[in-house]
């Protein structure tokens, strides 16, 4: 069975659309990377990212998340939530873990309540996409595919 170079052209590009470009370079070290990271966008969709409730005008907003990666391997992070149906509570949720670097990739190991009243902790471990000025997470803590409604891209820049 013969195939031809058109057929492997079209699968290397269905292959590229369903994950992120490459990273570009990153930094020489992992402590390069510390600083504050904050969330920029959600699929390219600046934020506020409005998640809409059954009713005009209920949903959830996700108006800010931050990470602050530490030295010599912890974070920090704070997320920020309005959750709105007949009034509007704003919430946030704190996370906390260690990071690492591994070559073009961030690996965090996090821990984080959901909410304030949520006596129960959860944890997750994620790899993600280090960027010149930042960095792509595919999801971070209760913000997954089930939050957003399919897989996302969280694209974090680095404040100086």
């Amino acid at each position: 069975m013969k195939i031809s170079a058109g057929f492997w052209i079209a699968a290397l590009v269905g292959l590229g659309a369903c994950h992120p470009a490459p990273p570009a370079p990153a930094p020489a070290s992992a402590q390069d990377y510390t600083g504050r990271y904050v969330l920029q966008t959600v699929d390219s969709q600046p934020l506020p990212y409005v998640r809409p409730g059954i009713i005009p005008g209920e949903g959830t907003a996700l108006k800010s998340v931050s990470i602050q990666l530490e030295s010599p391997d912890n974070y920090r992070a704070q997320a920020v939530v309005a959750f709105t149906d007949s009034g509007t509570v704003t919430d946030t949720l704190t996370a906390s873990g260690t990071w690492t670097r591994r070559g073009a990739y961030i690996v965090l190991a996090s821990r984080w309540a959901p909410w304030r009243l949520s006596p129960a902790v959860r944890s997750d471990t994620l790899m993600g996409w280090l960027q010149a000025d930042g960095f792509i997470l595919p999801h971070f803590s209760i913000f997954t595919s089930r939050f957003f409604g399919h897989d996302a891209e969280l694209r974090f820049a680095r404040q100086r």
